[in-house]
């Protein structure tokens, strides 16, 4: 009888100890259910934050493009942006213009050294030596000329051709 006694005991220990442990199941169900519930608010929170800053840049690069472009404040943004397209095709045709006006200016020049070594009976490199230093010398003048104009605004400022003469 007192081994039944003790088994019926050890019984109820454990199916109170089985009540307890549900209770705490359940009070760490709920913490765990507001700690998501905190998470989930914090990352919306945060989507939100982040959402509003792009935003923000976004209305902020239009307007920086709509300075640029020099279009109608009120103009839809599409609009602005067909601007910005067509604004940008004719700057890779401008490009190309001057790349090919600068590889015909070189072929050009290079002809022109190439007379002038033969006329002069000196070498490519002597008459480039020469040519960059009458260049440094002509940036110098004009450099000078518009620092005078400057510093000096009412004065009369002497042209390159007149200054040469």
């Amino acid at each position: 009888m007192k081994a039944a006694y003790m088994k019926k005991l050890k019984e109820s220990r454990d199916s109170s100890g089985n009540l307890t442990s549900s209770r705490e199941f359940n009070i760490q169900g709920r913490m765990d259910n507001e700690h998501d519930e905190s998470k989930d608010k914090k990352r919306r929170t945060n989507h939100t934050v982040l959402e509003r800053q792009r935003r923000s840049e976004q209305r902020h690069l239009f307007d920086k493009l709509q300075t640029v472009l020099k279009s109608d404040p009120k103009a839809p943004r599409l609009r602005l942006l067909s601007l910005a397209l067509k604004e940008i095709q004719n700057l890779v045709e401008t490009s190309k213009r001057l790349e090919e006006k600068k590889r015909r200016l070189t072929r050009l020049q290079s002809v022109y050294m190439k007379e002038l070594s033969l006329l002069s009976g000196k070498s490519d490199t002597v008459i480039k030596h020469k040519l960059n230093q009458i260049c440094e010398k002509q940036k110098m003048r004009e450099k000078t000329i518009k620092m005078e104009a400057f510093l000096f605004p009412n004065s009369p400022v002497q042209s390159c051709s007149s200054a040469s003469h």
